[in-house]
């Protein structure tokens, strides 16, 4: 029996570090738990600054200059999304969508960016994703739009491209008829009526030599 006490206080000496184990363990995590909100707060009023600062003025300057194009915005507690989407239409032969996605890491210590774009059908070489990925006490408007502008005007750049190749042209190729010179219907200086059939022609020379002559160019 004597024996006995010195187990049992062996044994409540365990039994205390292991509980004092947890206790630190649920302080620790307490702590965590409570800079996790903070930095989720910041993320939180970061993200609606970007939003209103820096993402919605360009895609709004962007949609004024291609009016043809609709959006899809979206939100969730870990960020949002902005999908911009250009419709597949008989002037515009490939669906164009930009995606762009705000989120954070798992521990919302850094902010991460990304640009998407999809083009389809697809005939060009294009940069499909771009991404930045910041810490949360870098992130500033210049930083952020310093990047979007390069994805915008790199999609820009791709979109405007779909104009000038014959795969997505194909339907809307004309001649000019003063000078043979092929012609995207979208690309054509100006257009003239006559007798039923419409003419275009690429530049201004060609659109004044048929006025003065069309007897000479038009389809008889």
């Amino acid at each position: 029996m004597s024996g006995n006490a010195s187990f049992e206080s062996r044994l409540e000496a365990e039994l205390k570090e292991a509980d004092e184990r947890v206790k630190d363990f649920q302080s620790r995590a307490g702590d965590e738990t409570r800079s996790l909100l903070e930095r989720y707060d910041r993320f939180s009023e970061l993200r609606q600054q970007l939003r209103a600062r820096v993402f919605e003025p360009r895609l709004q300057s962007l949609m004024e200059k291609l009016p043809v194009a609709r959006t899809e915005p979206r939100s969730s507690r870990d960020g949002g999304e902005m999908k911009i989407v250009f419709d597949r239409t008989e002037d515009h032969p490939a669906l164009v969508i930009i995606d762009f996605q705000l989120s954070h890491d798992g521990r919302v210590r850094q902010m991460i960016l990304d640009y998407r774009l999809s083009i389809v059908p697809c005939f060009l070489k294009y940069n499909p994703h771009n991404r930045l990925e910041l810490d949360l006490d870098d992130v500033t408007d210049e930083k952020v739009a310093e990047w979007l502008d390069d994805c915008l005007i790199e999609f820009t750049r791709s979109f405007l491209e779909i104009g000038f190749i014959d795969e997505y042209q194909k339907a809307h190729i004309v001649t000019d008829p003063v000078s043979n010179i092929r012609l995207t219907k979208s690309h054509a200086f100006g257009t003239i009526e006559e007798k039923g059939h419409t003419y275009y022609f690429a530049s201004e020379e060609s659109l004044q030599a048929f006025k003065e002559s069309p007897e000479r160019y038009a389809i008889i």
